[in-house]
């Protein structure tokens, strides 16, 4: 196993998650990640980066940069573009499915059906309340890594 691995985090609230993502990690590892904070930022960096190990996408992310100030409790669940986000590099055939993990508030019942499609499995994906500890989220990871 590498020492290193380039992460893309998709998620809308970047300073608490990545706060969140490094303190779920081995600090024994490298772990160089960079941020997309809504759908066209994300899009934005897969196009110019084929380097990523594993995307890391949140389903609830605005479209784009003018979203992000205005993305509230009120229109979140209306905002889902990181299924859009799945759905764009599926049909490109961007980065190999396997590369993809959903950690969401969503639950597996309510996106199941919209994921499946695409190759991604329960295996791919933790809803965020199920995080248990440190350990669980760094371990799904890694075992996603070796695929």
């Amino acid at each position: 196993m590498r020492n290193y691995y380039n992460i893309l985090w998709v998620e809308e609230d970047t300073q608490t998650s990545l706060a969140e993502l490094m303190g779920y990690l081995d600090s024994s590892l490298i772990f160089i990640v960079d941020v997309a904070e809504n759908y066209q930022e994300a899009e934005e960096k897969i196009n110019n980066n084929s380097k990523y190990d594993i995307i890391i996408i949140d389903i609830r992310i605005p479209k784009g940069n003018a979203d992000v100030g205005r993305f509230s409790q009120l229109n979140i669940y209306n905002s889902q573009f990181g299924l859009d986000l799945v759905k764009y590099v599926y049909k490109n055939e961007l980065y190999s499915m396997k590369k993809i993990f959903i950690y969401t508030n969503e639950s597996w019942v309510d996106i199941e059906s919209r994921l499946t499609p695409f190759g991604i499995t329960s295996s791919s994906y933790l809803q965020k309340k199920d995080c248990r500890s440190n350990k669980h989220f760094e371990n799904l990871i890694l075992e996603k890594l070796s695929q």
